[in-house]
Parts: C-alpha cells; sequence; structure tokens
C-alpha cells in the first residue's frame, strides 16, 4: 500500500499545487491530510466565510484536478472552523473525500482513522481544542476565545469553554486500534520527535501518546507543529511497535512525505529524503 500525506496547509494554494503534482508521481492508493487545512485567522469575523469560500473554490478545484477515484481522508485541526464541515460534507457527497473524524476509511484492508483535537494552545480559535486529560487545569490565556455555532463566530471564558468539553483523555478511550489501522491525529504524542518547538519544549498530547502505547496502530499521523522534524532532526518516531510520523512544514517548500506499507514502513520526505 501507498499513500501521501501532508498536514498544515493552511489555505497555501501553491502548497496544493505541490501536493497535487506529487500525487501524479507517486500513484497513491490514499491521500491524507492531517489538519489546519485552511486560510489562517487574520480577521476573526470573517474568517468562517474566508474557509467555507476557499472549499469550495480552491479546495473543489485541488480535488476535481486529481486522478480518478483516489481516496482522499481527511480531518480539520485547530485553525480550522468547524462551521466548514457543513460545506466539506457536502464535496464529500460529490468526490472521493472522506471526514475520517466522521467516520474512519478503509483501503485495501487498512482502517483510517482520525481525531482533530488539540491540547490547549495561545490561540483564539477553539473549536478543535480540549484538556488533554480530564483532571488538567484549565488555561488562563487567553481569558476570551471564539468558537462557531452554525456559520457565525462567538466569543467564550475559555474557563468556561473547556468545563463544558470532554477531555482528549476521555474521547480517546472510545477509541480502538487493530495492527491494520492508520490512527490521523492532528496532536502530535509528547516527548517525541514529533512535538518540539523552537525552543526545543515539548508540547504534545499525552492522552494521545498513551494511546498510541496502549493500541499500537500500525501507524499514526500528525501535524501541528511546523518546525518539529526540523528542531529535532526526524520526522518518524516509534512508540512500542507503531511508527509515527509528523512531516512538519517549511515555508517555500511542501513538506509530505510519500509512504510504502509493505512487510517493513519506507517515508520519503519531500525535504527531508527517507527513512525506514
Amino acid at each position: 500500500m501507498r499513500l501521501v500525506y501532508t498536514s498544515d496547509l493552511h489555505g497555501h494554494t501553491e502548497r496544493y499545487h505541490q501536493l497535487r503534482h506529487i500525487v501524479y508521481q507517486a500513484h497513491p492508493d490514499v491521500i491524507i491530510l492531517g489538519g489546519d487545512l485552511l486560510p489562517h485567522h487574520r480577521d476573526i469575523k470573517s474568517s468562517v466565510q474566508s474557509q467555507i469560500q476557499f472549499i469550495r473554490h480552491d479546495f473543489y478545484h485541488f480535488l476535481s484536478d486529481l486522478p480518478a477515484n483516489i481516496p482522499v481522508g481527511i480531518i480539520l485541526g485547530n485553525d480550522d472552523w468547524a462551521a466548514a464541515l457543513l460545506t466539506l460534507r457536502t464535496l464529500a457527497k460529490r468526490y472521493f473525500l472522506y471526514l475520517i473524524h466522521d467516520k474512519p476509511l478503509t483501503v485495501n484492508g487498512v482502517e483510517i482513522l482520525g481525531y482533530p483535537y488539540v491540547p490547549p494552545t495561545p490561540f483564539l480559535a477553539k473549536d478543535f481544542e480540549k484538556l488533554d486529560k480530564k483532571n488538567d487545569p484549565l488555561p488562563e490565556h487567553p481569558e476570551t476565545s471564539y468558537i462557531t455555532r452554525r456559520n457565525t463566530v462567538q466569543s467564550i471564558a475559555t474557563s468556561s469553554l473547556f468545563r463544558q468539553r470532554s477531555s482528549i483523555e476521555e474521547d480517546l478511550s472510545g477509541y480502538n486500534a487493530h495492527k491494520q489501522t492508520i490512527f490521523v491525529s492532528h496532536a502530535p504524542p509528547v516527548r517525541t520527535c514529533l512535538d518540539r518547538l523552537h525552543d526545543g519544549r515539548a508540547v504534545g498530547s499525552h492522552s494521545v501518546k498513551n494511546w498510541i502505547q496502549r493500541q499500537q496502530p500500525l501507524l499514526s499521523l500528525h501535524g501541528h507543529i511546523h518546525e518539529s522534524p526540523r528542531v529535532s532532526g526526524q520526522f518518524m518516531d516509534r512508540i512500542g511497535s507503531t511508527i509515527s510520523i509528523n512531516p512538519g512544514q517549511v515555508e517555500n517548500q511542501l513538506s509530505a512525505v510519500v509512504i510504502h506499507i509493505n512487510t517493513i514502513i519506507q517515508a520519503e520526505h519531500t525535504v527531508y529524503g527517507s527513512m525506514s
């Protein structure tokens, strides 16, 4: 099985053009996109419509220009608004697009399972953020956050928001994997080569790492921390028998991986080369 994986495209059309080119070269069985797919929030009030317009125009053209019948499995990330889901689900009725945080996708006997939430960040958009563990302290900053209801951005006290939501730990307790599962989580596992900020701090999810350690899926795919491969020197890590990957994202060239799954897992990175 061969797949193409990337994350954190943030609505950059040139990255989508580069991704399309890689797909035509690699001839994958499936394309997987790991969140933060839509334009960044330059203006909170207009950002929902900006993201919906991107889906209707740019993402639509990306899908329609792909080789026929290649499934595209996606999750959203913390920089995407949940209000975009309705438009994405409409596209999914016409193309081979699958929202894998709604329902797993199976390709060649491999189950692809998605989870979009990340632990609290300092950013304002909170549709896809939750406490990592149930008893974690509530974040103090920002004091006011933004979420979407239908197509409207609304402000809410950050502490109130996180009290209302289940934790990542609680959510993942209902997820099960097997030896032929690919787990796609926007949040990377904590204290690995995949979650390092510029200053070296590890900011990944304890719950995601604990779940991978318990469930041992075939492969886990992540994003969120763009600079981690450059800081750690690695875009792959191993948690037990599970290979975990965060391609990161750089400024001028798409960071993506072409992954071959056979008796071993091999990954070719568009920037950093190959690992197995």
